[in-house]
Parts: C-alpha cells; sequence; structure tokens
C-alpha cells in the first residue's frame, strides 16, 4: 500500500519537474532553428516587386500606371461611372438600401413560413399538424401543408436572388458605377 501511494506521488510530480514548454518558447526555437539551417531570411514579394516586373511600354519607359495605380485602374476601368448630381447619387444609394431592405425582408419572411411549415409536419412538434393544439384537424391536411411547404421553398431561390441583386445594385450605387441597366 505504502509502496504505491509513494508511486502515485512520484508520477503525479513528474510532470512538474519537466515543466512544459510554452508556445513562445517553442516559436523561439523554431525561428532560430530555422535561421541556422538555411543560413538566411525569407524573401517576402510585395506589389512593389510585381510592378517592376511589368513590361514596359514599346517606347522603352516605365508605364505611368505602374507608378500611379489609382490613375490606372481609373482609365482602364472596364466600367462606366453614373454622372450625376450628389443629390442623385445619394437618391440612388437610398433607393438601392431600401431595395435590399425589402429583398431581405422577402427573404425573411419566406424562410420563416417554410421553418413554420415544417414545424408542422414534425410530429415532435407542439405544431405538429394533428397534434393536440391543431385540434381537430381536418383528414389530408398534412398533404396541403406540403404542397405550401414546396410552393414556398420554390420561390426561395428566386428570393435569394434578388436579395443578391440588390446588394450588387447598392455596391455599385455606393462605388459610383453605373446602374446596372445603364451598362
Amino acid at each position: 500500500m505504502a509502496r504505491s501511494v509513494l508511486a502515485a506521488i512520484v508520477l503525479l510530480c513528474v510532470p512538474v519537474a519537466v515543466q512544459a514548454q510554452g508556445l513562445g518558447d517553442a516559436a523561439a526555437r523554431e525561428r532560430q532553428k530555422r535561421k541556422t539551417t538555411t543560413g538566411k531570411e525569407t524573401r517576402v514579394y510585395d506589389n512593389d516587386d510585381l510592378r517592376a516586373q511589368q513590361p514596359a511600354k514599346k517606347d522603352g519607359d516605365k508605364s505611368k500606371a505602374a507608378e500611379e495605380p489609382e490613375a490606372a485602374a481609373a482609365v482602364s476601368s472596364p466600367e462606366p461611372t453614373y454622372e450625376g448630381s450628389a443629390a442623385e447619387r445619394t437618391d440612388r444609394v437610398d433607393n438601392a438600401q431600401k431595395a435590399l431592405n425589402a429583398a431581405e425582408a422577402n427573404l425573411g419572411r419566406l424562410e420563416a413560413r417554410i421553418k413554420e411549415l415544417q414545424d408542422k409536419l414534425n410530429p415532435m412538434s407542439p405544431s405538429f399538424v394533428y397534434g393536440p393544439s391543431a385540434g381537430m384537424s381536418a383528414p389530408g391536411a398534412d398533404l396541403q401543408v406540403r404542397e405550401e411547404l414546396r410552393r414556398t421553398e420554390g420561390e426561395l431561390p428566386e428570393a435569394r436572388s434578388a436579395v443578391d441583386s440588390a446588394r450588387k445594385a447598392l455596391d455599385d450605387a455606393r462605388s459610383g458605377r453605373a446602374p446596372s441597366g445603364a451598362r
């Protein structure tokens, strides 16, 4: 008995004596190991390196687009910009936001209705079509619920598409791009 207690105490003390290494210690050791094995730092490439590798213009000069990326983006942008007054742009953003809110509300309404119909078909749900809370449901009520669920699920892809289109229109309005119909 005394030996087993002594063995248990020794086993419990061993992990304390061998302290666990911290994450910072392990990272520092790994960094040092990489430095000593490779002997050099790893090269990190950035946008300046990429611009330096772009082909020069025909006349041999560096492209101005490489020196001025924003100017190049504005010149080579394939998307037309919306030329309107500040008030028109604000109205456009507001209208796009309202359209997005309406599309999201419709999508939320459809998803809530689908959940409600699925609950009516779930025997474990308190709103089960033949459950005690439903009273004396008409025969075939589950068929009616299934048909409505199928129709509502059929409307879901169109509602999601409307939300995506409304988000794109809002992004276009906020960034000053021309409306989709003006392209």
